[in-house]
């Protein structure tokens, strides 16, 4: 059993921090000014200040589809996760925290983490640890193709367990997304789209409808579509005729 003073020194920092875990967001640069040395304010939704709070004036630009690393640093250590979701039109559009389940002595036992994040959440259940980070620690998440925004809000959300309420902690990140290159080949929605009034699948083989043409994948004319498209053709009639012909000429010699 250990000592009597490591014992007494132990419950002391369990019980000097009733109510905080806390965390810096290092990257993308925050919103808000993160105070040393445990990155305040972060305890009120969705960004961490109660009021306007004092803003970096830092906005990061990205293209839509980019992978975007996340960098925390942990200043107060609890068992935990994290959540990233994306508010198009700022702060406003960010969702509420998951609900939490309490126990008899725990008010943050537990959460919810979405396997499959829905939009706006595009990340969840990162970096869940339940031993205390030797640093600061990086993920990335994937910014959805079918969005662009000026100025609007990434949220990193912290859940934390064995700790009394409330149960996150906040920072948020401003963003520039960019519409992907439309000449890049990039997919939008699962569509590839190529010159005007052709669309093709990417991958399928299926016809190219182009101008009145139905195009094989290698190239070839269907000769299905042949008449009225100003193609040509060479006619059997001039030749049947002219087999008859000699056919009845070798007959009469006969």
């Amino acid at each position: 059993m250990p000592p009597l003073f490591s014992r007494v020194a132990l419950a002391t920092v369990l019980f000097a921090f009733p109510a905080s875990a806390h965390f810096w967001l290092e990257a993308p640069p925050a919103t808000f000014d993160q105070a040393a040395p445990y990155g305040d304010p972060q305890k009120t939704a969705p960004c961490g200040p109660t009021g306007a709070g004092t803003p970096t004036n830092a906005v990061t630009t990205v293209t839509a589809g980019d992978m975007v690393s996340i960098r925390i640093r942990e200043t107060i250590f609890h068992p935990g996760h994290y959540r990233v979701a994306l508010g198009l039109n700022g702060p406003g559009d960010l969702p509420a925290a998951p609900p939490v389940t309490p126990t008899g002595t725990d008010a943050c036992a537990s959460t919810t983490i979405q396997g499959t994040p829905v939009f706006p959440v595009i990340a969840d259940g990162q970096l869940r640890h339940s031993m205390q980070f030797g640093g600061a620690q990086t993920f990335s998440v994937r910014i959805p193709e079918n969005v662009s925004c000026t100025n609007c809000t990434l949220q990193v959300l912290e859940f934390m367990s064995s700790h009394g309420a409330p149960c996150f902690y906040y920072h948020c990140a401003t963003l520039t997304i960019l519409p992907r290159d439309a000449g890049s080949g990039a997919v939008d929605a699962g569509t590839m789209t190529g010159d005007a009034g052709t669309t093709n699948d990417a991958g399928s083989g299926a016809p190219i409808a182009d101008a009145g043409h139905v195009h094989d994948v290698d190239g070839g004319v269907d000769p299905m579509q042949m008449g009225g498209c100003g193609c040509t053709s060479v006619s059997a009639a001039p030749l049947l005729l002219m087999l008859a012909a000699l056919f009845a000429l070798s007959f009469r010699r006969a």
